[in-house]
């Protein structure tokens, strides 16, 4: 299969389980964090599932992001922009820093 096709259904797999999850799905414009749609809509109405194969099939450069707050569940997300600023937080908060996923960033961590 080529990879192309593999990147395509990894990407399309990671969205329908995160609309799974409750949580509301968007593309995103590739090596960016830009919404590659206009996305205010979807702060109040869930994307279809047929707008996420569309998303997701027909452009597959597209990468995922979620939609935030009470949409998602109130899904939060903590976004330090230096790596000292989290340690600091760590810090101060061990048993959050261990307990919640964490993941590095180009600048520093997302919680």
């Amino acid at each position: 299969m080529p990879l192309r096709l593999l990147a395509t259904q990894s990407i399309l797999k990671a969205a329908l389980c995160y609309d799974g999850l409750g949580w509301w799905v968007i593309p995103i414009k590739p090596g960016s964090k830009k919404a590659a749609c206009s996305w205010k809509r979807y702060q109040h109405s869930r994307p279809k599932p047929g707008a996420l194969r569309q998303w997701f099939t027909r452009r597959s450069a597209y990468g995922v992001a979620v939609v935030l707050g009470n949409v998602s569940g109130c899904l939060a997300c903590r976004d330090f922009d230096r790596a000292e600023a989290y340690e600091c937080w760590a810090g101060q908060h061990p048993d959050l820093a261990r307990l919640l996923p964490t993941v590095r960033t180009g600048r520093g961590y997302h919680v």
